[in-house]
């Protein structure tokens, strides 16, 4: 058994630089995609939804279980979804897989 621990920032830092996956949250999905967002330009983003009706539906709803590249600007740190047993964004599977890449 062997202890390897990682300073916060840089785990931050190497999702960024790494193109690593978070999951969102629900509702801050949700929300930006019905009102848009600005970035940093003051360009507005809206998302789309995209139903087909020919097709079976999946069982949860278009903002569910998303996962986005890390991205360190602070307006953006809202979205990533928190995890209640480490208070962090990074689970400890994200932790390992980032500190061993």
């Amino acid at each position: 058994f062997c202890k390897i621990r990682c300073n916060y920032e840089r785990l931050k830092n190497i999702a960024a630089n790494t193109g690593y996956r978070l999951l969102m949250k629900e509702k801050e999905v949700q929300e930006r995609m019905q009102n848009g967002f600005r970035d940093d330009q003051g360009i507005v983003w809206k998302g789309r939804q995209i139903i087909d009706e020919k097709n079976q539906c999946p069982s949860y709803e278009y903002y569910e279980f998303i996962y986005g590249k890390y991205d360190k600007r602070e307006q953006l740190q809202s979205l990533y979804e928190e995890y209640p047993a480490s208070n962090s964004i990074f689970r400890g599977v994200d932790r390992i897989k980032l500190i061993m890449s």
